[in-house]
Order: C-alpha cells, then structure tokens, then sequence
C-alpha cells in the first residue's frame, strides 16, 4: 500500500444494489425521453412548441433572449417552464401561435 492510499471492502451486495438503482433511474429516464415527458427540448423540439420560426427562434437565443442551456456539448437545450414564462404562458400551457412582436419582428 502506497503512502496515502487506502482501500474499503464493499460488499457484492451494495455494489449490486447501487447498480439497480442506476439503471432504474437511467430506464426512467429514457422512458420521460421516448415519451416526450421530459421538459428539456433541442433548439428544434424549442422552436416548434413556441411556434417561432427556427430562424427567429436561432436568433433569440444567440441574442439570449430566450433562455437556453448547454448539454456539455455543440447543442442547446430549452426548458419548457423557461419557454412558457419567456412567452408569458402559465406553466404547461402550450402557446397557441407566435405573439404578435415576435412575428412582426420575424417578418422585418
């Protein structure tokens, strides 16, 4: 044993339950995704539920006028509540069609 090195017995059990509670939650995760359950969405999946077009939406939130988060890699990713509070929805509420500035701001 090196200087500062130390080393725990984990029981095959715990290492198996750990194990099971990871893939639960990774299944439960897959299935939200498969579902459309989840409230994250890919700049497409984003532009689509507001219903700006995909280049206005581009536009906004490079701007960072609608708000967006990185996955860790080259996309964006757009939480539903952000979206709904961005256009002025109450929670859930799917927008009907684009607000009037925006699709004035669309045409120009």
């Amino acid at each position: 044993m090196t200087a500062g090195a130390f080393s725990i017995a984990v029981p095959d059990a715990l290492i198996e339950d750990v194990a099971q509670v990871i893939a639960t939650r990774a299944f439960e995760l897959l299935q939200d995704r498969l579902n459309g359950d989840t409230p994250w969405m890919t700049t497409e999946e984003a532009a689509a539920y507001t219903r700006i077009r995909p280049g206005t939406f581009a536009k906004l939130a490079a701007r960072g006028a609608i708000p967006s988060h990185s996955d860790g890699g080259k996309r964006n990713l757009y939480h539903r509540a952000e979206l709904d509070d961005y256009l002025g929805y109450a929670p859930g509420q799917a927008p009907r069609s684009a607000p009037r500035a925006l699709r004035r701001a669309d045409a120009a």
